[in-house]
């Protein structure tokens, strides 16, 4: 026999299996016996009373669910995944805590920096709109951006460079490697900010020592 846990079926009566004991109990709290319940061909009879049907087997439902290629709300498409990557039709939110523990008690410092304004001021910014091998690639649209040259950042701060997202490719080592071979940069523009403070203090102790 089947076993179905903690089942709410749409019926006259709402059936709930009792994983404890395996009986079944009815909103109304009459008492069904397991030795009365029959599942065959998918259908759950109870005193040879059909009382649901086309349920699935845990198999089957876990077949479906590993095969799920798009998400949907109110008969309305929010989320595909394509070959390429996951497509999102409306805005992303999330709860999640992005933002990675800071105390200095989970931290072994290896270095403070230093000199950091003459590493910054060689990395080129820039207005642009994704091109055309963008869109080939990963489906950029067309909206203008300020951003930066990876490679001049990668050249004096390569912890914030890593392999963009859409080229990267897990292997059964847990190594990451580029999936086109063409090494795409991407940049952890977040992770700007302690140079940035640093460069500030820079130029405030310039400025110091200009007034002395």
């Amino acid at each position: 026999m089947s076993v179905y846990k903690n089942i709410n079926l749409k019926s006259t009566s709402n059936i709930l299996v009792n994983a404890l004991n395996s009986n079944i109990w009815t909103s109304n709290n009459n008492y069904i016996s397991y030795k009365q319940i029959q599942v065959y061909n998918d259908n759950i009879k109870i005193n040879n009373n059909n009382i649901a049907s086309n349920l699935l087997t845990t198999s089957e439902l876990s077949r479906r669910i590993a095969n799920i290629s798009n998400l949907y709300y109110d008969k309305s498409i929010k989320l595909e995944t394509r070959s390429d990557g996951v497509n999102i039709s409306s805005d992303l939110l999330y709860t999640v805590d992005r933002n990675p523990p800071s105390d200095i008690r989970l931290k072994n410092v290896l270095s403070y920096l230093d000199n950091s304004l003459d590493k910054i001021i060689n990395i080129d910014t820039f207005k642009y709109k994704p091109n055309e091998t963008s869109h080939n690639l990963y489906g950029s649209d067309d909206r203008i951006y300020v951003g930066v040259n990876a490679d001049d950042v990668n050249k004096v701060f390569p912890e914030l460079v890593s392999l963009a997202g859409f080229d990267k490719d897990y292997l059964e080592d847990g190594s990451i490697v580029s999936k086109s071979g063409s090494n795409y940069l991407s940049v952890s523009y977040e992770r700007f900010i302690p140079i940035l403070i640093e460069c500030v203090k820079e130029l405030k102790n310039e400025l110091n020592a200009l007034k002395c």
